[in-house]
């Protein structure tokens, strides 16, 4: 099952096809006779409504759902994974052989705009830049590639993460990407240069994406249990210092890299050894002056369980039960 971006429209697929429902009714809208749903685009604002991929025997349909009827057949597309629309519609990406083929289709003539060349096997995901004219793809959950939809080149030099990305967000201006590591923690690399615009955030306990607002000044954490929102200021004016002087080379030296959570960590570490890792993930917590009920939530323990965690990491760290163990964590340095 999927969900239109308003959530007014659940799609439900099964082996004979697929089903649009009103979701708010509970009436079933629509119905097609395909393979495989692909991907559906965003409620364009143009009044089309929404646009949806399915895939036939040897081709890819797409459909307008709101009128009911067949848009464009692109001939000769087999073997589909997904597909991703443009912004506004006009354009549709499809991946294809185990994410190993990538292209670009027109919309309104179903005519070829572009192969994507050297792609690394196992595309995971894909997303339009805000203007339509280049696509984001990650590889492998470690390779994140930029193209230009219309010539399939590469925008910037491949962006290789050590660690496995989980998400990957493309900023609503579309000048940098956001991606979340299994490690939880938060990279964020200019779309123009491919540097790493940012220190790392560590989060500290686990999510599951992460994107920004509208005008770029709150980061957003979704996790399974969490929303954690942060104020974002520092990358707005550093992207201000980038696009005044493009040239001039804003990558982070290794020890800028570290971020406030990583260096709390660190000298958590060093201090007091006997922590272990679910010690620190507590730690981080208090640090970020969370509630207990929140702990219990973020780190699926009981109330009980975080006073004894409390209790526990005092006992390693020797500090009395008159001081207060979360000023301790936001006052260390």
């Amino acid at each position: 099952a999927n969900f239109s971006d308003d959530e007014n429209i659940v799609v439900v697929s099964n082996k004979h096809g697929v089903a649009f429902w009103n979701y708010k009714n509970g009436v079933k809208d629509f119905e097609l006779p395909c393979e495989n749903f692909l991907g559906m685009s965003k409620n364009l604002e143009n009044g089309t409504g929404w646009l949806a991929a399915v895939s036939t025997n040897s081709s890819v349909e797409i459909w307008n759902i709101a009128k009911k009827e067949l848009r464009t057949t692109l001939k000769e597309c087999t073997r589909c994974d997904f597909a991703v629309f443009s912004p506004n519609g006009s354009h549709v990406a499809i991946i294809s052989h185990h994410g190993a083929n990538m292209t670009i289709w027109n919309v309104d003539n179903g005519e070829v705009v572009a192969t994507i060349p050297n792609l690394y096997k196992n595309v995971n995901t894909a997303e339009f830049t805000p203007c339509g004219n280049y696509i984001v793809t990650l590889s492998n959950r470690q390779i994140i590639q930029i193209r230009d939809i219309h010539t399939g080149e590469s925008l910037i030099k491949d962006i290789a993460h050590k660690d496995e990305i989980k998400s990957l967000h493309v900023a609503p201006y579309g000048n940098y990407v956001i991606a979340l590591t299994e490690k939880n923690r938060i990279h964020i690399y200019s779309t123009q240069s491919g540097q790493e615009l940012v220190k790392p955030i560590e989060l500290g306990v686990p999510f599951k994406k992460v994107f920004v607002n509208t005008d770029c000044t709150k980061l957003i954490a979704v996790g399974k249990n969490a929303v954690q929102v942060r104020s974002f200021p520092p990358l707005q004016e550093l992207l201000d210092k980038y696009n005044k002087d493009p040239e001039h080379d804003w990558s982070l030296s290794e020890e800028e890299k570290e971020s406030d959570e990583q260096r709390f960590q660190r000298i958590l570490r060093e201090r007091y050894p006997a922590l272990t890792d679910n010690d620190l993930r507590f730690c981080a917590c208090l640090r970020q002056n969370l509630s207990s009920k929140e702990i219990a939530a973020m780190m699926n323990i009981s109330l009980k369980g975080v006073e004894a965690a409390r209790a526990r990491i005092r006992k390693k760290i020797g500090l009395s039960s008159s001081d207060s163990l979360t000023a301790f964590m936001v006052g260390l340095k």
